[in-house]
């Protein structure tokens, strides 16, 4: 493989720090628009990567072509309603998606090493401890979400560290199981909820590969031991997050419960409730082309003005955001790639684990997919949401390049045994191609 040129080295670190700092929660307001670092940083490297190839060397895939599609459908419309300003806001949102899409695709792999994954644990670290430093010097020993975005890096922080175990960048010994220990204690400390099963699921593709179970074991009960001390000092707060996961509906959440003067029994919980009561009238009224973007925020703008600021937001579901904003239409729209890379990686799992007898390649997608399955089900749409939405349709195109670092070099196969004359897929067949050791 031809090796990394210096622009090459640019893009990847840029793309990187990009993945790294999407929940940083920093904003800069431009008459444009709002732009993150995850913005700034996509369109610096977009016009390095075009350069950095040839026009033939280019890679598009389907699932590139069917978020452009779905882009198309979703703010076409509402851009022709509006006003030339906000057609040409929704227009460079979208630019930058696409950009981020073909940087995803066209990124040299042989770019990308240790030290880059190294780099992305420690600014998803950095934002992880200035979120709780801050909660705890404000006096907030506990539900540390006050900050927004940041809260969302105690679902996937634990996904970056267990994908870097599982893909042997990160040891497998005492002192990472450890670290996932402490990563136990920070969810249940913080108070997001949707973080506690998504751990597990995530635990359960990390360590039960039958081979580190005695590891596994430990991190659970030194996790328990500090959970239950920690239970203790704060009042019994750490079993009351864990039993409101699997609470029933509280009347004292309905909105018109809080209206007439009652104490919701979850702030949360309240707005999601009120979210989800919008976002189902709305697509009732339009089920077929939904209600246009943005009409769940303007129609809590418009129609609860007088209510209390925390019952005003929009719906925190993605699911329910597309059926209520752009119908069944918009929603066949966003499902047709999310259940091709679904599809995909089964097959490609198959492969890897018949052919080339690896169980990493299932388990790392199931790593990746977990939390942002959590993250689309119970939180509202923005620029974060648009890019996973993003990696989830283009990683049957990127995990099997990244896989194949992982295989040892191929060995001669004897003909007579079934599993020698199976044809591994188109994608692991490509990724095979640039096999190259990830310790690099």
């Amino acid at each position: 493989m031809k090796a990394p040129s210096l622009m090459d080295k640019a893009v990847a670190s840029g793309l990187v720090l990009a993945l790294a700092g999407l929940f940083s929660g920093l904003t800069a307001n431009t008459p444009l628009g709002s732009l993150k670092p995850f913005d700034i940083l996509i369109m610096l490297i977009t016009v390095p990567c075009f350069m950095s190839k040839n026009a033939s060397q280019y890679r598009i895939s389907a699932g590139l072509i069917l978020m452009i599609i779905f882009y198309l459908v979703c703010t076409v419309p509402s851009c022709i309603e509006n006003d030339f300003l906000y057609g040409l806001r929704r227009g460079i949102q979208v630019m930058i998606l696409v950009s981020y899409g073909f940087v995803l695709l066209n990124v040299n792999f042989a770019a990308l090493n240790r030290r880059h994954y190294l780099a992305a644990l420690a600014v998803m670290s950095c934002i992880v401890a200035f979120n709780v430093g801050w909660h705890v010097a404000n006096g907030f020993l506990t539900d540390w979400k006050r900050l927004g975005d940041p809260k969302s890096l105690f679902i996937f922080l634990p996904a970056c560290v267990g994908v870097g175990i599982v893909l042997k960048v990160l040891p497998r010994n005492t002192f990472t199981g450890l670290v996932w220990a402490l990563l136990c204690v920070l969810i249940m400390m913080s108070g997001e909820r949707k973080a506690l099963p998504a751990f597990f699921l995530i635990s359960m593709a990390v360590y039960l590969d039958l081979r580190s179970l005695r590891g596994f074991a430990l991190a659970v009960a030194a996790g328990l031991v500090v959970v239950m001390a920690a239970d203790v000092i704060l009042d019994g707060y750490v079993f009351r997050r864990v039993d409101s996961i699997f609470a029933g509906s509280d009347a004292r959440n309905d909105p018109l419960y809080i209206l007439q003067g009652g104490i919701p029994a979850s702030l949360s919980d309240a707005q999601r409730k009120l979210g989800i009561q919008v976002a189902t009238q709305l697509f009732h009224d339009n089920p077929i082309f939904g209600s246009g973007m943005e009409s769940t925020a303007n129609y809590a703008r418009s129609h609860f003005a007088n209510y209390p600021k925390f019952l005003t937001g929009v719906a925190h579901n993605e699911f329910w955001r597309v059926l209520a904003e752009h119908g069944i239409f918009g929603m066949v729209f966003m499902l047709i790639p999310i259940f091709r890379t679904l599809f995909l990686a089964v097959m490609d799992s198959v492969t890897f684990c018949r052919v080339y007898r690896q169980t990493f390649y299932p388990r790392c997608m199931i790593i990746i997919l977990t939390p942002i399955s959590a993250y689309m089900w119970s939180e509202g749409s923005g620029v974060e949401m648009f890019a996973l939405v993003m990696l989830v349709a283009l990683l049957p195109e990127i995990m099997p390049r990244i896989a194949a670092r992982c295989l040892p070099p191929p060995a001669p196969a004897a003909s007579e045994t079934p599993i020698a004359r199976r044809r591994p897929s188109r994608s692991v067949q490509n990724a095979s191609r640039g096999l190259v050791a990830v310790s690099s």
